[in-house]
Parts: structure tokens; sequence; C-alpha cells
């Protein structure tokens, strides 16, 4: 189970063009190069037999997988987006710490680190203005 879990936390830090290109390798390519093999090696019975529970398996799981692949190519990283919006409307400036830059990285992870300066550039704002209303406050009452 830990490396089914570790495999998985890499796919999340994969762009969601690697993602795809991995989702369709292993549907466009492998899935039909399997059914090749088994189809040359057993007769075409086999593989009648093999694309019919291919299709009930398909069938019975497509919601399942619909919602792990969106969730692992999108959405997971949507909720942490929206998390870290919903924070800085709250006035939190103070936003998670990043990783540091790796060269060509994803769109989402690119969406976070311009918010997380969105966010730093409010607050330093916000205590230049608070400081300028104190020195005004302190100017106007002397």
């Amino acid at each position: 189970m830990t490396r089914l879990a570790g495999t998985f936390g890499r796919m999340q830090s994969m762009s969601i063009r690697r993602k795809m290109d991995l989702i369709l390798f292993l549907v466009l390519v492998l899935l039909p190069l399997g059914l090749l093999i088994v189809g040359h090696a057993s007769g075409t019975g086999t593989v009648n037999n093999v694309l019919v529970v291919f299709l009930t398996v398909s069938v019975i799981l497509f919601v399942p997988i619909s919602k792990g692949f969106s969730h692992m190519l999108a959405l997971r990283s949507i909720r942490e987006l929206d998390e870290q919006c919903q924070r800085m409307k709250l006035g939190e400036y103070t936003l998670e710490d990043l990783p540091p830059e790796r060269g060509e990285e994803h769109d989402f992870m690119l969406l976070k680190r311009n918010l997380h300066w969105m966010g730093y550039a409010i607050a330093s704002r916000e205590k230049r203005l608070s400081r300028a209303m104190d020195s005004l406050a302190d100017a106007r009452s002397r």
C-alpha cells in the first residue's frame, strides 16, 4: 500500500500534460498491444472473451475511474488553490511554503506561486498603509 501511495504522490506532482500522456499511453498503446499478444497466443475466442470482460469491467468502474482521474489530474490542485483564495479573502496572507522552483512546472504550481506572491504583495501594502496611518495619527496628535 505504501508503494501505491508513493506512486500516487509522484503522479500528483506531474504536469497535467504528463498525466494525460501516461493515461493515453496505457489506453491507446498498452491495451491494444496486450489484446494483440493475447489474440496471437490464444486465438480469437480468447480475445472475444477478454474484450467482453474488459467492457463489462469498464462499464461498472466508469464513474469511479472518472472520479479518480479527475482528482488526479486537476481537482486536488483546484481545491488547494480555492482554499488558498479563501484564506486570502479572510485576510490571512501568510500562505503555505512552496517547494523551490524546478525549471518548467505544471500550471497549477505556477498559479499557486502567483497567488503566494500576490498575498505577499497585499500583506506588505497593508503593512505600509498601517504604518502610514499610524504616522499620520501621530502627526495629527502633535
